[in-house]
């Protein structure tokens, strides 16, 4: 627990996240009693850390002399896998969502920034088989700032 509670700390320095940024981004209360009174993490929270904060499980639970190690590529028995097709109805639904809240909210935005939001977004509304909402927006928000 020691080793992902550092990881957690890093991932809010990185981010610049405070503990309650930290819990509206993951979308969970009482993350200060992890470590205290709370001895494991489901395995759902790592997950989300884990796709929210672009960071592996490896990472998260491992130090990180440990989770640096690189395996042989052994290209015997290797299946290849092409990428998903893009779901250009949802990318539509989120672009169209993303834009309506910088409208509405008079925000400013890099065309970067924006397009990380796009892309967080699509991936969560993709995985996760949700609607792109304003409230799920102001939530990714809360990590590119």
């Amino acid at each position: 627990m020691d080793i992902f509670l550092g990881q957690i700390a890093k991932i809010k320095k990185e981010f610049g996240l405070n503990r309650k940024k930290f819990e509206n981004a993951i979308g969970m209360k009482n993350t200060g009693r992890w470590g205290k009174e709370v001895k494991s993490v489901e395995l759902d929270t790592l997950r989300i850390i884990s796709e929210r904060f672009n960071k592996s499980l490896d990472w998260l639970l491992k130090e990180e002399n440990e989770a640096d190690t690189l395996e042989v590529f052994d290209p015997e028995g290797y299946e290849l896998r092409l990428p998903a097709p893009v779901d250009t109805t949802l990318l539509a639904k989120v672009v169209a969502q993303v834009e309506s809240v910088i409208i509405n909210r008079k925000l400013k935005f890099s065309l970067t920034k924006k397009s990380r939001l796009i892309s967080l977004v699509y991936t969560h509304c993709s995985r996760e088989k949700e609607k792109p909402t304003a409230i799920l927006i102001m939530r990714y928000l809360l990590l590119i700032d």
